[in-house]
């Protein structure tokens, strides 16, 4: 039997011990804390800029989640929030606003954190 996408999310990424827990909040809802695959490096959207006469990148989010459409069914930018460490071994999680959409299909939303 052939997985759907939102099964492959749930069933093999978010199982396959690269996730965490992590406590997602709707727009106007309550805390949730859902499994994700976080990328601490924000590597996917780079701004190049020129400063100086030299070529400077910065990334354009500070964290970049993907989670399962099964956990989050719909996504509000600049009102969901998501807490979470900042870096792998941090005691007190931060919490940081969902600033954009990468990227999505029908099993999983990748976040941009901010």
């Amino acid at each position: 039997m052939a997985l759907g996408l939102a099964d492959a999310m749930d069933d093999v990424f978010l199982d396959c011990g690269f996730e965490e827990n992590i406590v997602y909040t709707q727009s106007g809802g309550t805390e949730t804390t859902i499994k994700a695959v976080v990328d601490r490096g924000g590597t996917s959207q780079i701004r190049r800029f020129m400063r100086n006469g030299q070529v400077q990148d910065t990334r354009r989010f500070d964290i970049e989640i993907s989670i399962s459409t099964t956990d989050v069914p719909s996504v509000t930018e600049n009102a969901d929030k998501v807490k979470l460490t900042a870096r792998i071994g941090d005691a007190l999680p931060r919490t940081y606003i969902v600033r954009a959409v990468i990227s999505n299909d029908e099993g999983a939303w990748h976040l941009g954190l901010g």
